[in-house]
């Protein structure tokens, strides 16, 4: 009778083989917007997780057009509550016979309308915050920079790569 140990070191082979060892994961970086990079946070051989930032460019004016949209939506949320306020009172002297009921029409289509100003505010508001964030470029998956391709000072736009960013996690013989 073999004791497991041993049956296991009789198991044992080394295999020599040649070939590339190929990531099951690559991809070439970009932005999703023009602009001037004002920070590199890596460089070749780092190793970075998915989510960090790897790049940023410079904001400030996507944060001064978001500030933009703040205040109009803000604008838009005042006139909507104040046409909340008008149609409520021409409900109440509608019922009181103070009011014709095509005011109280014409109040609930401008409430209708400042709804609908108000939801396009609100989108336009969210989209450029969306566009900020875009102001960072973050790694999509845990790996390694095998490429560095920008630095401070530089402008860049999409589709022109940064970083190449390879997975370690998988790696195949080929």
């Amino acid at each position: 009778v073999l004791g497991v140990d041993r049956f296991l070191d009789m198991c044992r082979t080394v295999l020599n083989v040649i070939g590339d060892l190929v990531a099951a994961q690559h991809a070439s970086l970009s932005p999703r917007i023009d602009g001037l990079v004002t920070r590199v946070n890596v460089d070749v051989g780092d190793r970075v997780a998915a989510g960090d930032v790897l790049l940023s460019l410079d904001p400030v004016l996507a944060r001064q057009l978001l500030q933009q949209y703040q205040a109009a939506t803000a604008a838009a949320e005042a006139t909507y509550q104040e046409n909340v306020r008008l149609v409520k009172e021409a409900e109440r002297l509608t019922k009181q016979n103070h009011l014709p009921l095509t005011e109280l029409s014409l109040r609930q289509s401008t409430l209708a309308i400042s709804k609908a100003q108000l939801d396009a505010a609100r989108a336009e508001q969210q989209a450029q915050a969306t566009r900020v964030a875009w102001h960072q470029l973050e790694a999509p998956f845990d790996g390694v920079i095998s490429r560095k391709l920008s630095e401070a000072g530089e402008w860049i736009t999409p589709g022109t790569a940064a970083f190449e960013l390879v997975a370690t996690d998988k790696v195949y013989l080929d």
